[in-house]
């Protein structure tokens, strides 16, 4: 039997401390969440945060705040055998949630099902 792990949900004013050391106040907190896509939860009247989720929403954004990692095209190589960076990998891959992984990893090995039996 595997653990069970709970998330805790962090407040405001937790989430401007732990998570951006400060720098971002609560206030623009609550309006990230409200106007900018930060993901968020209410939990009665209040908007209560998971550490992981903005963690992942932030390493999404660059320093302008316009990249959305859904539409992002990535760079492609032109030859199979080109090597590719794997700290360009390793941050391409952060951008995105495990959730996100997992259904692309679902979306791929479904293709490449269809793609055996020949209905691709």
């Amino acid at each position: 039997m595997s653990a069970i792990t709970i998330d805790r949900f962090l407040t405001p004013e937790e989430v401007s401390a732990e998570i951006f050391g400060g720098a971002v106040s609560p206030d623009r907190i609550v309006r990230l969440s409200k106007h900018h896509g930060l993901p968020s939860h209410r939990v009665g009247r209040r908007r209560m945060y998971l550490a992981d989720e903005v963690a992942a929403w932030t390493r999404s954004r660059d320093g302008d705040g316009d990249v959305d990692p859904a539409t992002t095209t990535l760079p492609v190589s032109p030859d199979a055998s080109t090597p590719v960076d794997p700290a360009w990998v390793a941050a391409q891959v952060a951008k995105f949630s495990a959730d996100d992984l997992r259904r692309a990893g679902q979306l791929l090995l479904a293709l490449s099902q269809a793609n055996a039996r020949g209905n691709c």
